[in-house]
């Protein structure tokens, strides 16, 4: 089976069945690779090859990501052979979770993948030799209310049951305490009932009137409002930069320190890739249009709204200014949600090294 065909199966398997992975995750009884995919990332083929186009065997980069934004470029660059071309095979490794993500980044089994700013910081900071070298997915988290909610802003969510997805630890979490105690006077994990968890279960408590909101991420934000029972009462990154002229970004591409100074070309040939396909997307309604069919998105206005809410999100720029204005985000959080969030932030987690020139 081809790369393209594993991406595809596994992306849609995941975001069908998100709930029942996540929550597995959470648990921390989940498998690290969903059954029917690739073996676990740890057996996967060593890298080795070139990158050359003339050169005879492709590169094999051990890649691992869990279902968000980045997917939908991911999903479309390995589908479109766009890494083919490149001479780059990438062993992906779908988790159904970011803490078995982290996992097999701290065990040294993926050379690339996907994951949250702050944590890949996190682990840099605690000695793991990784390192960001793109920031590929602005924040965008809306916090969500059943429609016929009476609430109509986020400073009336205190003393209420707020459902947020993913842990206590991670950067979304952490954004949401830091926005509600610096602009809305309040603290969430005091002045409130937070549960942590699936964004689809807590979308499902909502739903039921066992919470009253939620703070979600896409494409579940995209699902809920196309479902038309519920609404936003605010996004996070939109509040942040509101206030700061900063729109703070939320995903990552890493890579594993070694595997950068073995195969530099080919750490910047994934970044060109990505903002080809980001690129392709933009350009590309049908391919929307069979991406969103796996989340069981298909009449046009709906697909249409996942394109206007997801495109925008993936930048194209990473130099030194933006790593400094991610930094200051990082600390904004650190200082209101407390170091619990992120001991420190080194700037040597962060490097410019491998941007294409188009993106510098």
């Amino acid at each position: 089976m081809s790369d393209g065909n594993l991406a595809r199966r596994d992306f849609l398997r995941l975001s069908a069945l998100g709930l029942g992975g996540s929550m597995l995750a959470l648990a921390g009884c989940a498998p690290s690779t969903p059954p029917g995919a690739s073996g676990p990332a740890s057996k996967a083929q060593p890298s080795g090859g070139a990158v050359t186009s003339g050169a005879s065997t492709p590169l094999t980069i051990r890649f691992g990501y869990t279902v968000s934004t980045s997917t939908f470029p991911l999903d479309a660059a390995v589908a479109h052979g766009l890494f083919a071309k490149r001479n780059l095979k990438l062993e992906i490794t779908p988790y159904a979770g970011f803490e078995a993500l982290y996992t097999a980044i701290r065990s040294g089994a993926l050379d690339m993948g996907t994951g949250g700013l702050a944590s890949i910081v996190d682990l840099h900071a605690q000695g793991v030799p990784v390192k960001v070298v793109f920031g590929n997915s602005l924040l965008n988290n809306e916090v969500l209310v059943r429609k016929d909610s009476p609430l109509q802003s986020i400073a009336e969510l205190k003393g209420k049951r707020i459902g947020v997805f993913g842990g206590a630890s991670g950067t979304t979490a952490n954004m949401f305490m830091a926005v509600c105690i610096a602009y809305y006077g309040f603290d969430p994990r005091t002045d409130a009932q937070v549960q942590y968890g699936a964004a689809p279960l807590l979308a499902g408590l909502v739903q039921k009137g066992d919470a009253d909101a939620f703070v979600s991420l896409d494409p579940i934000t995209t699902q809920q409002l196309v479902s038309g029972n519920v609404r936003s009462v605010g996004e996070l990154g939109t509040i942040y930069k509101e206030r700061t002229g900063i729109h703070p970004y939320s995903g990552t591409i890493n890579v594993a320190d070694a595997f950068a100074q073995q195969h530099p070309e080919a750490v910047k040939a994934v970044l060109e890739t990505w903002l080809e396909a980001v690129a392709f997307l933009k350009d590309n309604p049908e391919e929307w249009k069979r991406q969103a069919a796996a989340l069981d998105i298909k009449s046009d206005d709906e697909v249409r709204l996942l394109m206007e809410r997801l495109w925008p999100l993936w930048p194209t720029k990473w130099n030194a200014a933006i790593v400094q204005e991610q930094i200051d985000a990082l600390k904004f959080v650190q200082a209101h949600a407390g170091t619990g969030f992120l001991a420190s932030i080194p700037e040597s987690a962060f490097t410019t090294a491998y941007t294409p020139p188009s993106a510098a």
